[in-house]
């Protein structure tokens, strides 16, 4: 479905569309989480549908901040008005999109990981390549964790601007 969706469609587009479709579906309680990012030169035209925010470390001043696009999961609502932010990167930022699985691990205390952690991860890792920050949050998972199981899946992509 999602497929057929992309081709000449824009981010947003595409969301309002499977968020209709998903809608259209009638399964009560079916809602999805989507963050849809298109790549154009040094841009991230970045939209997100009841995910949460991504994370974006700016080298030149070796900050993170936390990029929030407020927006419901699709099949929730088909009318919400979703919005489309454009990041624009320069070299050695990081550009980090998670899913909640991760942000929500849960350690042997039933305390979550949370945002600060992520962060805190990866502006110790940016200076590395996009795989090596990714392995870094790996092991500051497996760390958190413990002996614990992980509940829910967690996807992470990183973006490095050379």
């Amino acid at each position: 479905y999602f497929h057929t969706l992309v081709g000449n469609n824009e981010n947003v587009d595409i969301i309002t569309k499977s968020s209709s479709g998903i809608r259209n579906m009638h399964r009560k309680m079916m809602y999805m989480g989507l963050t849809l990012a298109k790549c154009e030169g040094r841009t991230i035209k970045y939209v997100s549908a009841g995910m949460p925010p991504s994370l974006w470390y700016t080298h030149n001043s070796d900050t993170i901040e936390q990029v929030v696009v407020k927006a419901m999961p699709l099949g929730s609502n088909t009318e919400f008005p979703y919005k489309e932010r454009d990041v624009h990167i320069e070299k050695g930022d990081v550009f980090v999109l998670i899913s909640d699985g991760l942000m929500e691990l849960f350690n042997k205390q039933r305390e979550q990981l949370g945002m600060e952690q992520i962060a805190e991860t990866i502006k110790k890792s940016a200076h590395l390549s996009a795989e090596a920050i990714i392995h870094s949050l790996k092991v500051r998972m497996s760390e958190w964790l413990g002996e614990c199981q992980q509940e829910d899946d967690v996807t992470i992509v990183v973006l490095k601007a050379k």
